[in-house]
């Protein structure tokens, strides 16, 4: 029995499994074949692709953060995971999505999470602020930033390492960790600390909280979202894209914050520039992750 794994942003995850268990009946119906729809657990210490490999129990399908795959190495991606571009190719992909097309054929991004900087709109004046990520590294202000072993804390963190790497190092002693994004936004919004991070959805349902966006100059830090398939997954799998990318899922997406990768029209709701990210391309994006991990461990 072939199975998928999905570990993607949490106010996603629900509705993506709900429709994607609907969605697999017709498959199963097709293929006679049962796929089943699991869970990582939640100890983000934890790498389920390294468990997943050292148990020999790799996934068929996986729908995760491409952060994940920061870990190996692009030889082993190749050993690991196929390459593939069977996708019907309807509907077509928005046209501002080709900074996120993976070259290598590995990755396929569903959707983007954008992560931007927030403050707590009594105790920060927004005319103080200069709309630039490098507003969370003022000496007066606490921060935090979810558990720092989560994807999008480490996404965060891998820009500004790299982006600001004089500054880096006072910022990261300052900087507090805690718990999920949902207790970033509580903690933010109750006045415990003056900025945190999260992604535009969760910002956008924080709006009477006291949650306000630093919208950055610099575009928003991207955390895609991204369907792999193993080296070994059954060719019929491939058709799994096409139940992601139906325009039902991708409009829900779109309506939530996130960057539906599929060219729909678009939330006119969106509090930052789209498509404009911080990375210059999936080269960009891994490398800024390996060097945070590197540089974790000196930390550590």
């Amino acid at each position: 029995m072939p199975d998928f794994l999905v570990h993607t942003s949490i106010n996603a995850r629900r509705y993506i499994m709900d429709h994607l268990k609907e969605r697999l009946q017709e498959f199963e119906r097709s293929t006679g074949e049962r796929v089943l729809l699991k869970n990582p657990g939640n100890d983000h210490s934890k790498s389920w692709l390294l468990e997943s490999i050292e148990s020999r129990e790799l996934p068929d399908v996986a729908l995760s953060h491409a952060s994940d795959f920061s870990v190996l190495d692009e030889g082993s991606r190749y050993g690991l995971f196929a390459s593939t571009r069977a996708w019907s190719g309807i509907p077509a992909l928005h046209p501002e999505s080709a900074p996120f097309h993976d070259p290598s054929g590995i990755f396929h991004p569903v959707f983007i999470v954008p992560m931007v900087p927030i403050y707590n709109g009594k105790s920060v004046q927004g005319a103080e602020l200069r709309r630039s990520w490098a507003d969370l590294f003022e000496n007066d202000r606490k921060v935090l930033f979810p558990d720092k072993d989560t994807p999008i804390s480490k996404a965060v963190l891998a820009y500004l390492h790299k982006t600001w790497p004089a500054e880096y190092p006072a910022f990261r002693e300052r900087l507090s960790f805690g718990g999920s994004p949902v207790e970033v936004l509580q903690a933010v919004g109750n006045g415990e600390f003056h900025m945190g991070i999260s992604n535009v959805s969760f910002s956008m349902m924080a709006k009477q909280r006291n949650i306000e966006i630093d919208a950055p100059s610099e575009g928003a830090v991207a955390l895609p979202q991204v369907l792999v398939w193993s080296a070994q997954a059954s060719p019929e799998l491939t058709a799994l894209h096409d139940l992601l990318m139906e325009e039902k899922l991708q409009r829900y997406l779109e309506e939530q914050g996130f960057w539906a990768t599929a060219d729909i029209p678009e939330d006119e709701r969106m509090p930052v520039a789209r498509w404009k990210s911080v990375w210059a391309g999936w080269d960009d994006f891994f490398a800024g992750l390996r060097a945070l991990e590197e540089g974790e461990r000196v930390h550590a």
